[in-house]
Protein backbone atom coordinates (compact mmCIF):
# COMPACT_ATOMS: atom_id res chain seq x y z
CA UNK A 1 0.00 0.00 0.00
CA UNK A 2 2.78 2.43 0.90
CA UNK A 3 4.58 1.65 -2.35
CA UNK A 4 1.43 2.55 -4.30
CA UNK A 5 1.19 5.90 -2.52
CA UNK A 6 4.82 6.67 -3.30
CA UNK A 7 4.45 5.45 -6.89
CA UNK A 8 2.28 6.41 -9.80
CA UNK A 9 -0.99 6.14 -7.87
CA UNK A 10 -0.31 9.44 -6.10
CA UNK A 11 -0.17 11.24 -9.44
CA UNK A 12 -3.01 9.22 -10.95
CA UNK A 13 -5.45 10.47 -8.32
CA UNK A 14 -4.77 14.03 -9.44
CA UNK A 15 -4.96 13.30 -13.17
CA UNK A 16 -8.27 11.50 -13.64
CA UNK A 17 -9.85 14.59 -15.19
CA UNK A 18 -7.06 14.98 -17.76
CA UNK A 19 -7.30 13.64 -21.33
CA UNK A 20 -5.55 10.43 -22.29
CA UNK A 21 -1.97 10.73 -23.48
CA UNK A 22 1.18 8.76 -24.15
CA UNK A 23 3.36 7.75 -21.25
CA UNK A 24 6.36 9.43 -22.86
CA UNK A 25 4.50 12.74 -23.14
CA UNK A 26 3.11 12.82 -19.61
CA UNK A 27 6.54 11.98 -18.16
CA UNK A 28 8.24 14.90 -19.90
CA UNK A 29 5.49 17.25 -18.79
CA UNK A 30 5.99 16.26 -15.13
CA UNK A 31 9.75 16.83 -15.35
CA UNK A 32 9.08 20.23 -16.92
CA UNK A 33 6.78 21.02 -13.98
CA UNK A 34 9.60 20.04 -11.59
CA UNK A 35 11.92 22.47 -13.34
CA UNK A 36 9.30 25.21 -13.39
CA UNK A 37 8.69 24.81 -9.65
CA UNK A 38 12.39 25.34 -9.01
CA UNK A 39 12.33 28.52 -11.08
CA UNK A 40 9.25 29.84 -9.28
CA UNK A 41 10.81 29.27 -5.86
CA UNK A 42 14.02 30.98 -7.02
CA UNK A 43 12.06 34.00 -8.24
CA UNK A 44 10.15 34.22 -4.96
CA UNK A 45 13.35 34.15 -2.91
CA UNK A 46 14.75 36.98 -5.05
CA UNK A 47 11.94 39.35 -4.05
CA UNK A 48 13.42 41.88 -1.58
CA UNK A 49 10.27 41.85 0.58
CA UNK A 50 10.64 38.14 1.32
CA UNK A 51 13.66 38.85 3.52
CA UNK A 52 11.65 41.17 5.77
CA UNK A 53 8.74 38.74 5.80
CA UNK A 54 10.91 35.94 7.19
CA UNK A 55 11.81 38.07 10.19
CA UNK A 56 8.14 38.18 11.15
CA UNK A 57 7.98 34.38 11.55
CA UNK A 58 8.72 33.70 15.24
CA UNK A 59 11.88 31.67 15.78
CA UNK A 60 12.45 30.93 12.09
CA UNK A 61 15.67 32.83 11.50
CA UNK A 62 17.20 31.83 14.84
CA UNK A 63 16.36 28.23 14.06
CA UNK A 64 18.16 28.49 10.74
CA UNK A 65 21.34 29.69 12.41
CA UNK A 66 21.21 27.06 15.13
CA UNK A 67 20.87 24.28 12.55
CA UNK A 68 23.90 25.39 10.53
CA UNK A 69 27.45 24.10 10.99
CA UNK A 70 29.67 26.35 13.08
CA UNK A 71 32.06 27.17 10.23
CA UNK A 72 29.20 28.49 8.09
CA UNK A 73 27.87 30.74 10.84
CA UNK A 74 31.24 32.03 12.01
CA UNK A 75 33.09 32.78 8.84
CA UNK A 76 32.62 30.82 5.67
CA UNK A 77 28.95 31.43 5.07
CA UNK A 78 27.43 33.89 7.54
CA UNK A 79 29.36 36.78 9.04
CA UNK A 80 28.33 38.75 12.10
CA UNK A 81 27.11 41.52 9.81
CA UNK A 82 24.44 39.33 8.21
CA UNK A 83 21.11 38.32 9.69
CA UNK A 84 20.29 34.64 10.01
CA UNK A 85 17.73 34.43 7.21
CA UNK A 86 20.11 36.02 4.72
CA UNK A 87 21.32 32.51 3.91
CA UNK A 88 18.01 31.47 2.35
CA UNK A 89 17.16 34.47 0.16
CA UNK A 90 18.65 36.39 -2.74
CA UNK A 91 21.29 35.22 -5.16
CA UNK A 92 22.68 32.70 -2.70
CA UNK A 93 19.28 30.98 -2.77
CA UNK A 94 19.28 30.92 -6.60
CA UNK A 95 22.70 29.27 -6.60
CA UNK A 96 21.56 26.69 -4.03
CA UNK A 97 18.29 25.81 -5.77
CA UNK A 98 19.88 25.53 -9.20
CA UNK A 99 22.63 23.40 -7.66
CA UNK A 100 19.94 20.99 -6.49
CA UNK A 101 18.26 20.89 -9.90
CA UNK A 102 21.57 20.24 -11.67
CA UNK A 103 22.37 17.40 -9.26
CA UNK A 104 18.96 15.77 -9.75
CA UNK A 105 18.90 15.91 -13.55
CA UNK A 106 22.56 14.86 -13.79
CA UNK A 107 21.80 11.81 -11.66
CA UNK A 108 18.81 10.96 -13.85
CA UNK A 109 20.87 11.40 -17.03
CA UNK A 110 23.53 8.99 -15.79
CA UNK A 111 20.98 6.50 -14.53
CA UNK A 112 19.11 6.37 -17.84
CA UNK A 113 22.08 5.71 -20.12
CA UNK A 114 21.26 3.13 -22.82
CA UNK A 115 17.62 2.60 -21.87
CA UNK A 116 16.09 1.15 -25.05
CA UNK A 117 12.48 0.44 -24.12
CA UNK A 118 10.01 0.50 -21.25
CA UNK A 119 10.90 -3.14 -20.58
CA UNK A 120 14.13 -1.92 -18.98
CA UNK A 121 13.62 -1.75 -15.16
CA UNK A 122 15.10 1.75 -15.15
CA UNK A 123 12.27 2.94 -17.39
CA UNK A 124 9.88 2.28 -14.51
CA UNK A 125 11.85 4.73 -12.42
CA UNK A 126 11.88 7.25 -15.28
CA UNK A 127 8.11 7.11 -15.71
CA UNK A 128 6.95 6.58 -12.13
CA UNK A 129 7.74 6.93 -8.40
CA UNK A 130 7.02 10.65 -8.64
CA UNK A 131 6.72 11.37 -4.93
CA UNK A 132 10.04 9.65 -4.26
CA UNK A 133 11.69 11.56 -7.11
CA UNK A 134 10.24 14.83 -5.88
CA UNK A 135 11.95 14.21 -2.54
CA UNK A 136 15.15 13.51 -4.48
CA UNK A 137 14.58 16.77 -6.36
CA UNK A 138 14.13 18.89 -3.22
CA UNK A 139 16.85 17.21 -1.13
CA UNK A 140 19.90 18.58 -2.99
CA UNK A 141 18.32 22.04 -2.98
CA UNK A 142 18.13 22.02 0.80
CA UNK A 143 21.70 20.75 0.96
CA UNK A 144 22.78 23.55 -1.36
CA UNK A 145 22.05 26.15 1.31
CA UNK A 146 24.70 24.55 3.54
CA UNK A 147 27.50 24.80 0.97
CA UNK A 148 30.34 27.33 1.51
CA UNK A 149 29.35 29.71 -1.27
CA UNK A 150 32.06 32.11 -0.16
CA UNK A 151 34.54 29.85 -1.96
CA UNK A 152 32.21 28.06 -4.39
CA UNK A 153 30.34 30.99 -5.92
CA UNK A 154 32.87 31.97 -8.59
CA UNK A 155 33.64 28.41 -9.84
CA UNK A 156 29.91 27.66 -9.85
CA UNK A 157 29.23 30.84 -11.82
CA UNK A 158 31.86 29.85 -14.41
CA UNK A 159 30.34 26.38 -14.73
CA UNK A 160 26.90 27.96 -15.01
CA UNK A 161 28.13 30.28 -17.75
CA UNK A 162 29.39 27.31 -19.78
CA UNK A 163 26.12 25.42 -19.33
CA UNK A 164 24.06 28.49 -20.20
CA UNK A 165 26.16 29.03 -23.33
CA UNK A 166 25.41 25.49 -24.46
CA UNK A 167 21.70 25.96 -23.77
CA UNK A 168 21.70 29.12 -25.89
CA UNK A 169 23.01 27.01 -28.77
CA UNK A 170 20.28 24.45 -28.12
CA UNK A 171 17.73 27.26 -28.24
CA UNK A 172 19.11 28.28 -31.62
CA UNK A 173 18.66 24.74 -32.97
CA UNK A 174 15.08 24.86 -31.71
CA UNK A 175 14.57 28.24 -33.37
CA UNK A 176 15.92 26.89 -36.67
CA UNK A 177 13.72 23.81 -36.37
CA UNK A 178 10.68 25.96 -35.62
CA UNK A 179 11.40 28.33 -38.50
CA UNK A 180 11.71 25.47 -40.98
CA UNK A 181 8.52 23.84 -39.68
CA UNK A 182 6.65 27.15 -39.85
CA UNK A 183 7.79 27.87 -43.40
CA UNK A 184 6.91 24.34 -44.51
CA UNK A 185 3.45 24.56 -42.93
CA UNK A 186 2.66 27.85 -44.66
CA UNK A 187 3.82 26.52 -48.03
CA UNK A 188 1.70 23.39 -47.60
CA UNK A 189 -1.37 25.49 -46.81
CA UNK A 190 -0.66 27.74 -49.78
CA UNK A 191 -0.65 24.75 -52.12
CA UNK A 192 -3.99 23.45 -50.86
CA UNK A 193 -7.31 24.50 -52.40
CA UNK A 194 -8.48 28.04 -53.03
CA UNK A 195 -7.32 31.18 -51.32
CA UNK A 196 -3.72 30.02 -51.21
CA UNK A 197 -2.48 33.54 -51.96
CA UNK A 198 -3.38 34.51 -48.42
CA UNK A 199 -0.78 32.12 -47.03
CA UNK A 200 1.89 33.55 -49.32
CA UNK A 201 0.94 37.03 -48.18
CA UNK A 202 1.10 35.97 -44.54
CA UNK A 203 4.53 34.46 -45.14
CA UNK A 204 5.69 37.70 -46.72
CA UNK A 205 4.21 39.85 -43.94
CA UNK A 206 5.92 37.90 -41.16
CA UNK A 207 9.23 37.91 -43.01
CA UNK A 208 9.15 41.67 -43.59
CA UNK A 209 7.96 42.29 -40.02
CA UNK A 210 10.78 40.27 -38.47
CA UNK A 211 13.44 41.94 -40.59
CA UNK A 212 11.95 45.36 -39.78
CA UNK A 213 12.03 44.64 -36.04
CA UNK A 214 15.63 43.47 -36.37
CA UNK A 215 16.74 46.64 -38.17
CA UNK A 216 14.84 48.87 -35.74
CA UNK A 217 16.32 47.11 -32.72
CA UNK A 218 19.82 47.35 -34.20
CA UNK A 219 19.40 51.09 -34.76
CA UNK A 220 18.16 51.63 -31.21
CA UNK A 221 21.06 49.64 -29.78
CA UNK A 222 23.60 51.69 -31.70
CA UNK A 223 21.91 54.90 -30.52
CA UNK A 224 21.61 53.99 -26.84
CA UNK A 225 24.54 51.61 -26.34
CA UNK A 226 26.95 52.99 -28.94
CA UNK A 227 27.34 56.52 -27.61
CA UNK A 228 28.02 57.64 -24.03
CA UNK A 229 25.39 59.69 -22.25
CA UNK A 230 26.06 63.42 -22.30
CA UNK A 231 26.19 63.55 -18.50
CA UNK A 232 28.48 60.54 -18.17
CA UNK A 233 32.17 61.10 -17.53
CA UNK A 234 33.66 59.80 -20.78
CA UNK A 235 36.78 57.85 -19.93
CA UNK A 236 38.81 55.74 -22.33
CA UNK A 237 37.08 52.65 -20.93
CA UNK A 238 33.62 54.07 -21.56
CA UNK A 239 34.47 55.17 -25.10
CA UNK A 240 36.03 51.81 -25.89
CA UNK A 241 32.94 50.00 -24.59
CA UNK A 242 30.63 52.14 -26.74
CA UNK A 243 32.76 51.48 -29.82
CA UNK A 244 32.73 47.76 -29.06
CA UNK A 245 28.93 47.78 -28.87
CA UNK A 246 28.65 49.47 -32.25
CA UNK A 247 31.04 46.92 -33.71
CA UNK A 248 29.04 43.99 -32.33
CA UNK A 249 25.76 45.28 -33.74
CA UNK A 250 27.27 46.16 -37.12
CA UNK A 251 29.05 42.82 -37.51
CA UNK A 252 25.91 40.85 -36.67
CA UNK A 253 23.85 42.90 -39.12
CA UNK A 254 26.35 42.11 -41.87
CA UNK A 255 26.26 38.41 -40.96
CA UNK A 256 22.45 38.46 -41.03
CA UNK A 257 22.53 39.94 -44.54
CA UNK A 258 24.98 37.23 -45.61
CA UNK A 259 22.87 34.31 -44.35
CA UNK A 260 19.76 35.87 -45.89
CA UNK A 261 21.44 36.03 -49.29
CA UNK A 262 22.77 32.48 -48.98
CA UNK A 263 19.28 31.21 -48.04
CA UNK A 264 17.84 32.28 -51.42
CA UNK A 265 20.73 31.26 -53.66
CA UNK A 266 19.53 28.96 -56.47
CA UNK A 267 22.04 26.25 -55.52
CA UNK A 268 20.85 26.24 -51.91
CA UNK A 269 17.16 26.17 -52.82
CA UNK A 270 17.70 23.34 -55.30
CA UNK A 271 19.34 21.27 -52.58
CA UNK A 272 16.86 22.39 -49.93
CA UNK A 273 13.51 23.53 -51.39
CA UNK A 274 12.29 24.46 -47.89
CA UNK A 275 14.85 27.24 -47.62
CA UNK A 276 13.50 30.79 -47.81
CA UNK A 277 13.62 34.18 -46.16
CA UNK A 278 11.33 33.37 -43.23
CA UNK A 279 14.00 31.26 -41.55
CA UNK A 280 16.77 33.90 -41.65
CA UNK A 281 14.27 36.53 -40.45
CA UNK A 282 13.51 34.41 -37.37
CA UNK A 283 17.23 33.76 -36.84
CA UNK A 284 17.87 37.49 -37.18
CA UNK A 285 15.43 38.22 -34.34
CA UNK A 286 17.12 35.70 -32.08
CA UNK A 287 20.62 36.95 -32.92
CA UNK A 288 19.70 40.59 -32.32
CA UNK A 289 18.19 39.58 -28.97
CA UNK A 290 21.47 37.84 -28.06
CA UNK A 291 23.37 40.96 -29.11
CA UNK A 292 21.22 43.16 -26.87
CA UNK A 293 21.63 40.70 -24.03
CA UNK A 294 25.41 40.70 -24.54
CA UNK A 295 26.01 44.45 -24.56
CA UNK A 296 23.71 44.90 -21.58
CA UNK A 297 26.22 42.84 -19.59
CA UNK A 298 29.07 45.24 -20.26
CA UNK A 299 30.43 47.31 -17.40
CA UNK A 300 30.47 50.66 -19.24
CA UNK A 301 28.22 52.39 -21.77
CA UNK A 302 25.29 50.40 -20.47
CA UNK A 303 22.22 52.53 -19.68
CA UNK A 304 19.29 51.09 -17.79
CA UNK A 305 15.79 51.07 -19.28
CA UNK A 306 14.90 54.01 -17.05
CA UNK A 307 17.78 56.04 -18.46
CA UNK A 308 16.81 55.02 -22.00
CA UNK A 309 13.25 56.20 -21.34
CA UNK A 310 14.52 59.53 -20.00
CA UNK A 311 16.76 59.95 -23.04
CA UNK A 312 13.87 59.21 -25.40
CA UNK A 313 11.87 61.98 -23.78
CA UNK A 314 14.70 64.48 -24.01
CA UNK A 315 15.59 64.42 -20.32
CA UNK A 316 19.00 64.19 -18.72
CA UNK A 317 20.29 61.30 -16.67
CA UNK A 318 22.35 61.72 -13.56
CA UNK A 319 26.12 61.79 -13.93
CA UNK A 320 27.85 58.40 -13.93
CA UNK A 321 24.46 56.68 -13.91
CA UNK A 322 25.64 53.96 -16.23
CA UNK A 323 28.44 53.03 -13.88
CA UNK A 324 26.17 52.47 -10.92
CA UNK A 325 23.47 50.46 -12.67
CA UNK A 326 25.55 47.32 -13.07
CA UNK A 327 25.86 46.08 -9.51
CA UNK A 328 23.35 44.75 -7.05
CA UNK A 329 23.09 43.50 -3.52
CA UNK A 330 22.95 39.84 -2.65
CA UNK A 331 19.50 39.80 -1.08
CA UNK A 332 17.27 41.27 -3.75
CA UNK A 333 16.96 41.57 -7.48
CA UNK A 334 15.55 43.97 -10.01
CA UNK A 335 14.26 41.67 -12.75
CA UNK A 336 14.95 43.73 -15.86
CA UNK A 337 13.38 43.44 -19.28
CA UNK A 338 16.16 41.23 -20.63
CA UNK A 339 15.70 38.74 -17.79
CA UNK A 340 11.94 38.61 -18.38
CA UNK A 341 12.37 38.07 -22.13
CA UNK A 342 15.05 35.45 -21.47
CA UNK A 343 12.79 33.53 -19.10
CA UNK A 344 9.90 33.63 -21.58
CA UNK A 345 12.14 32.29 -24.36
CA UNK A 346 13.53 29.71 -21.92
CA UNK A 347 10.05 28.51 -20.99
CA UNK A 348 8.96 28.18 -24.62
CA UNK A 349 12.20 26.36 -25.44
CA UNK A 350 11.71 23.94 -22.54
CA UNK A 351 8.19 23.04 -23.66
CA UNK A 352 9.25 22.76 -27.29
CA UNK A 353 12.36 20.74 -26.50
CA UNK A 354 10.42 18.42 -24.22
CA UNK A 355 8.04 17.58 -27.02
CA UNK A 356 10.42 17.56 -30.01
CA UNK A 357 14.10 17.88 -29.21
CA UNK A 358 14.52 14.69 -27.22
CA UNK A 359 13.30 12.34 -29.92
CA UNK A 360 15.95 10.38 -31.78
CA UNK A 361 15.38 12.31 -34.98
CA UNK A 362 15.82 15.63 -33.25
CA UNK A 363 18.90 14.46 -31.38
CA UNK A 364 20.23 13.89 -34.88
CA UNK A 365 19.22 17.42 -35.77
CA UNK A 366 21.22 18.80 -32.83
CA UNK A 367 24.31 16.80 -33.79
CA UNK A 368 23.78 17.51 -37.50
CA UNK A 369 23.32 13.80 -38.20
CA UNK A 370 20.91 12.22 -40.61
CA UNK A 371 17.80 10.38 -39.53
CA UNK A 372 18.71 7.05 -41.02
CA UNK A 373 19.39 5.42 -37.65
CA UNK A 374 16.41 6.87 -35.86
CA UNK A 375 14.16 4.53 -33.92
CA UNK A 376 10.74 6.12 -33.66
CA UNK A 377 7.49 4.43 -32.82
CA UNK A 378 5.00 4.58 -35.63
CA UNK A 379 1.37 5.51 -35.29
CA UNK A 380 0.55 1.82 -35.56
CA UNK A 381 2.72 1.08 -32.53
CA UNK A 382 1.01 3.82 -30.55
CA UNK A 383 -2.45 2.57 -31.45
CA UNK A 384 -1.48 -0.97 -30.55
CA UNK A 385 -0.23 0.16 -27.15
CA UNK A 386 -3.36 2.21 -26.63
CA UNK A 387 -5.66 -0.69 -27.43
CA UNK A 388 -3.65 -2.98 -25.21
CA UNK A 389 -4.24 -0.73 -22.23
CA UNK A 390 -7.96 -0.18 -22.76
CA UNK A 391 -8.83 -2.94 -20.33
CA UNK A 392 -6.82 -1.30 -17.56
CA UNK A 393 -8.46 2.12 -17.82
CA UNK A 394 -12.19 2.22 -18.24
CA UNK A 395 -12.74 5.59 -16.64
CA UNK A 396 -10.90 8.85 -16.15
CA UNK A 397 -7.52 9.76 -17.54
CA UNK A 398 -5.57 7.06 -19.36
CA UNK A 399 -1.78 7.09 -19.81
CA UNK A 400 -0.78 4.28 -22.13
CA UNK A 401 2.70 2.87 -22.67
CA UNK A 402 3.95 3.70 -26.16
CA UNK A 403 7.53 2.60 -25.50
CA UNK A 404 7.25 -1.18 -25.22
CA UNK A 405 9.30 -1.74 -28.38
CA UNK A 406 11.51 1.36 -28.32
CA UNK A 407 11.70 4.59 -26.34
CA UNK A 408 10.06 7.61 -27.95
CA UNK A 409 12.92 9.90 -26.88
CA UNK A 410 16.44 9.59 -25.53
CA UNK A 411 16.12 9.65 -21.73
CA UNK A 412 19.71 10.67 -21.05
CA UNK A 413 19.67 13.45 -23.62
CA UNK A 414 16.41 14.76 -22.22
CA UNK A 415 17.83 15.10 -18.71
CA UNK A 416 21.04 16.66 -20.00
CA UNK A 417 18.86 19.27 -21.69
CA UNK A 418 17.33 20.06 -18.33
CA UNK A 419 20.78 20.29 -16.71
CA UNK A 420 21.71 22.99 -19.22
CA UNK A 421 18.32 24.64 -18.72
CA UNK A 422 18.97 24.81 -14.96
CA UNK A 423 22.31 26.54 -15.56
CA UNK A 424 20.64 28.98 -17.95
CA UNK A 425 17.99 29.85 -15.36
CA UNK A 426 20.67 30.44 -12.73
CA UNK A 427 22.59 32.82 -14.96
CA UNK A 428 19.44 34.61 -16.10
CA UNK A 429 18.07 35.19 -12.60
CA UNK A 430 21.45 36.52 -11.47
CA UNK A 431 21.65 38.68 -14.64
CA UNK A 432 24.85 36.87 -15.64
CA UNK A 433 26.53 38.94 -12.96
CA UNK A 434 29.86 38.09 -11.38
CA UNK A 435 29.80 37.46 -7.61
CA UNK A 436 32.07 39.77 -5.65
CA UNK A 437 33.24 37.50 -2.86
CA UNK A 438 34.05 38.49 0.69
CA UNK A 439 35.02 36.00 3.39
CA UNK A 440 31.42 35.94 4.53
CA UNK A 441 30.02 34.79 1.20
CA UNK A 442 28.25 36.53 -1.69
CA UNK A 443 28.13 40.25 -1.02
CA UNK A 444 27.29 41.78 -4.38
CA UNK A 445 27.08 40.75 -8.01
CA UNK A 446 28.35 43.00 -10.77
CA UNK A 447 28.23 43.05 -14.56
CA UNK A 448 31.16 41.30 -16.18
CA UNK A 449 32.75 41.40 -19.60
CA UNK A 450 33.29 37.61 -19.76
CA UNK A 451 29.50 37.19 -19.71
CA UNK A 452 29.24 39.71 -22.55
CA UNK A 453 31.75 37.79 -24.65
CA UNK A 454 30.04 34.47 -23.95
CA UNK A 455 26.74 35.83 -25.25
CA UNK A 456 28.15 37.57 -28.30
CA UNK A 457 30.17 34.48 -29.17
CA UNK A 458 27.00 32.40 -28.89
CA UNK A 459 25.32 34.70 -31.42
CA UNK A 460 28.14 34.08 -33.89
CA UNK A 461 28.01 30.33 -33.32
CA UNK A 462 24.25 30.48 -33.87
CA UNK A 463 24.74 32.14 -37.24
CA UNK A 464 27.34 29.53 -38.18
CA UNK A 465 24.99 26.70 -37.22
CA UNK A 466 22.23 28.10 -39.42
CA UNK A 467 24.68 28.69 -42.25
CA UNK A 468 25.72 25.05 -41.96
CA UNK A 469 22.11 23.90 -42.33
CA UNK A 470 22.05 25.80 -45.63
CA UNK A 471 25.29 24.57 -47.15
CA UNK A 472 25.45 21.06 -45.65
CA UNK A 473 23.34 19.49 -48.45
CA UNK A 474 25.78 20.99 -50.97
CA UNK A 475 28.90 19.84 -49.14
CA UNK A 476 27.75 16.39 -48.00
CA UNK A 477 26.02 15.28 -51.18
CA UNK A 478 25.94 11.62 -50.17
CA UNK A 479 23.70 12.20 -47.15
CA UNK A 480 20.00 12.88 -46.85
CA UNK A 481 18.89 16.01 -44.96
CA UNK A 482 15.23 16.31 -44.03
Amino acid sequence: MLACCVGTSACSLCCKCCPSCKNSTSTRIVYAVFLLLGVIVSCILLIPGVRQGLDKVPGLCNGIQQSLPVNIVNGKGLSTGLANCDLVVGYRAVYAICFGMVCFFTFMALLMICVKSSKDPRAKFQNGLWLFKFIMFVGPMVGGFYLPWGTMATPWMILGMIGAFLFILVQLVLVVDFAYAWNEKFLEKAEEGNGHKGWYIALLVFTVLFFAITLTAAGLMIYFYGFPDQNTVVTDSVQQACNTHKTFVSVNLVLIVIISIVAVLPQVQNANPKSGLLQPSVIALYVIYLTWSAISNDIDCNPSLTQIYIKLNGGATTPNATATSNSTGAFGSQVDAISIISLVIWFVAIIYSSMRNSSHSNVGRLTMKGDGESVILTDTDDKTSEKGDDEDSEWGQKVYDNEKDAVAYNYTFFHLMFVLASFYVMMTLTNWYKPEIAQSGIVTLTASRPAMWVKIASSWVCLLIYLWTLIAPLVLTGREFN
